[in-house]
């Protein structure tokens, strides 16, 4: 069984811009820090494209590490990998992606500059790796002090736990733009939720909408 995050970002929401993730990022993207992908997204929506996450080029679970450092040091990757442990991919921070312009498709395709990555908090911290990018935040830390303040805190678990949540219910919330904060709202009161339309209509879209409703005490629009 896949495993599903529901992620509490410590990375600014405020310091660059964000846009929606659901329009502008696509392929491996699941389980990746809300406040990453926003702004992946509002990069993309600046130049007009969908940046597509490689396969593995987002969160990799431990296991997933393990298989790719295995590959590697049988000489069965073009790439380099990362030692299991030792991996911002496994902290869900780092993204790996193709998609011009963020890549150099070839020798005349235009790349995004750096200082424009940059003014979207992002930046490439490995120059042999130009497909990898990271939040700016990450600059000049180590991976044990990256892990300490920066990487996003679970919170879908004791979530799914607390209302008896099937895993099918959870991977369709975690889907949503606004999941991190739906989670944290209902998990911080025991009343009635108050939900904006926007959300209210994201979730309607469930085929089990009346059952997920009664779980979680959702209210009614006025």
């Amino acid at each position: 069984m896949s495993e599903i995050y529901i992620w509490k970002s410590r990375l600014s929401k405020d310091a660059y811009p964000m846009a929606d993730h659901t329009a502008y990022v696509a392929g491996d993207k699941d389980n990746l820090d809300p406040v990453v992908l926003g702004r992946w997204a509002a990069l993309a929506k600046a130049y007009g494209v969908v940046i597509v996450v490689t396969n593995q080029g987002g969160y990799r679970s431990k296991s997933d590490q393990d298989e790719l450092w295995l590959m590697y040091k049988a000489g069965k990757l073009q790439q380099t990998a990362a030692k299991p442990y030792t991996s911002r991919h496994g902290l869900a921070l780092a993204v790996d992606s193709s998609t011009p312009p963020f890549r150099r498709a070839s020798s005349t395709t235009p790349v995004i500059p750096e200082a424009v990555l940059n003014r979207y908090g992002l930046w490439h911290p490995y120059s042999s790796e130009p497909w990898h990018a990271e939040p700016i935040e990450t600059r000049g830390l180590t991976f044990a002090q990256i892990k300490a303040r920066l990487a996003p805190i679970e919170i879908g678990a004791a979530f799914q736990q607390k209302y008896g949540l099937a895993e099918k219910t959870l991977k369709f919330i975690s889907g949503f733009r606004w999941a991190p904060e739906l989670v944290e709202k209902r998990m911080l009161s025991e009343g009635p939720l108050h939900l904006s339309e926007q959300t209210i209509d994201y979730l309607r879209d469930y085929p089990y909408w009346p059952d997920l409703k009664t779980k979680l005490n959702i209210a009614e629009l006025a």
